[in-house]
């Protein structure tokens, strides 16, 4: 995994890429926007939720990208996608990915998304809820830690989440009983801050 210097350095030029590329918009998600809200945890990659206005300005992006080192790994695509709905990049060992808009809530994350002000760039984030829903979309076992740790975090700082957001937003992609065990975690974390 890389150190954590060189993952910084490379998400400070991805996010200056992505946010000056004109026909482009971005915010982080992931570990990277996981690590806003939470106790940051290691991660070798950045993932970014990317919408698109056209195949010209994809080109434009990736070209910009691969001008500054990054290197084109994978595109994946759903036939008849005009450009991929993912797209991973390296550079330096680490890994940027570049999660395409496909789907309305797609869309929404990216134009719903937060500016964060960090030591070396402003930062569009996807806001919490949003990162909750695609990380119950994945639901794969490194999500779950992060779903726990977002939720506990949240809790801790005495912020709500708005669930009924992410029970609207989860609506198209069928994950209710995940919804529910999130929400149920969460409960029972109020249950014992009221002991």
């Amino acid at each position: 995994m890389a150190d954590e210097d060189s993952i910084r350095e490379t998400l400070i030029e991805a996010n200056r890429i992505l946010s000056s590329t004109p026909g482009v918009k971005a915010a982080l998600a992931g570990a990277g926007a996981r690590n806003v809200y939470a106790e940051p945890r290691n991660t070798g990659d950045l993932d970014y939720a990317v919408v698109l206005d056209d195949d010209e300005r994809y080109q434009d992006l990736l070209r910009r990208l691969k001008a500054t080192g990054f290197e084109l790994r994978t595109e994946q695509s759903d036939p008849p996608e005009r450009y991929p709905s993912l797209v991973v990049l390296e550079r330096a060992g680490i890994r940027l990915d570049l999660l395409v808009a496909k789907t309305e809530f797609e869309h929404q994350a990216v134009a719903r998304a937060i500016d964060v002000v960090s030591k070396d760039a402003v930062l569009r984030v996807v806001r919490l809820e949003d990162l909750l829903v695609y990380k119950l979309i994945a639901s794969r076992s490194k999500d779950w830690n992060d779903i726990e740790a977002l939720v506990e975090e949240q809790n801790r700082r005495k912020n709500s989440i708005d669930w009924q957001h992410v029970r609207e937003q989860l609506r198209p992609f069928g994950r209710k009983a995940q919804l529910d065990r999130a929400m149920d975690y969460d409960r029972s974390l109020d249950r014992d801050l009221e002991r």
